[in-house]
């Protein structure tokens, strides 16, 4: 059984960790009694949620994801003394922040098998209320997914948090997660297949969306946006991202079907 961790051990890793990244401008890192998510993040302030079950990966995950992309592009942002909107967080960024944050994730090798349904079931989730479902019927969905009680309210409450209980009108925010990944996941593919590595750090710059990139760029070749001070480890690996990435584009062109029906059969023969 996976080794459950109390959420005081979680702030201390994370204080460590903010600390070595950011020094001086590192964030208080505090237990909070209601959160509607595990963990949310500013430049000054981590909470973590007091009630919330904690693993080994989930620390990892917070760390890669609210401290080293989250607090990261703030601090950035705000750093950046011509372009101040870098550091302001709205709306029309959500999509970018937490595809690279689920990104970040992913690539460190962070995210697990319960993290990535978690996701998708939101998704479900949403979908279902859209067509009607009520907070009753989303909640005994994801009781088929968890064997948690308090889990299965806390992703329903998240469906529903400022919509209709009757269903018809969810809050609709989850749904950025998977489609923000899969966008950074082929902005991030496109820009090393054109050997385009000037951007791959870039849009740690501030908070933005992946649209607006061009813009940024040029404002950074006029010195109006400074280099990123931080950035995470593997996005300053440029060898490693090249390496993946052009592995991924090579193996677009694969035939998986041929290639499916030949291993399936070698495992069919297989006892």
């Amino acid at each position: 059984p996976k080794k459950r961790i109390h959420t005081d051990e979680v702030c201390v890793r994370m204080k460590e960790s903010v600390e070595t990244t950011f020094g001086d401008m590192a964030p208080d890192v505090i237990v909070a009694d209601e959160l509607s998510a595990k963990a949310t993040a500013t430049s000054r302030k981590i909470k973590i949620r007091k009630k919330s079950r904690f693993y080994e990966k989930d620390v990892q995950q917070l760390i890669n994801h609210e401290a080293l992309v989250h607090v990261a592009t703030t601090l950035n942002g705000r750093a950046q003394s011509s372009m101040k909107i870098l550091g302001a967080n709205y709306g029309a960024v959500t999509k970018t922040q937490e595809g690279l944050a689920v990104f970040s994730e992913f690539i460190t090798g962070s995210i697990d098998i319960e993290r990535m349904r978690r996701l998708a079931d939101r998704v479900i989730a949403i979908r279902m209320a859209i067509e009607g479902a009520d907070f009753i019927e989303v909640y005994r969905f994801f009781m088929e997914k968890t064997d948690s009680k308090n889990q299965a309210f806390e992703n329903a409450r998240r469906v529903f948090r400022g919509g209709v209980l009757t269903g018809g009108a969810p809050f609709t925010k989850d749904i950025v997660y998977l489609d923000g990944l899969i966008r950074v996941h082929n902005f991030f593919r496109s820009a090393v297949s054109r050997s385009r590595e000037d951007v791959l750090q870039l849009v740690f710059a501030g908070k933005m969306e992946l649209d607006d990139i061009s813009i940024v760029l040029r404002m950074a070749q006029d010195g109006l946006v400074k280099t990123p001070e931080f950035i995470p480890p593997w996005a300053n690996d440029l060898n490693f991202l090249i390496c993946y990435f052009a592995f991924s584009v090579f193996i677009d062109d694969i035939d998986y079907k041929k290639v499916g029906e030949y291993y399936d059969e070698l495992l069919d023969n297989t006892n």
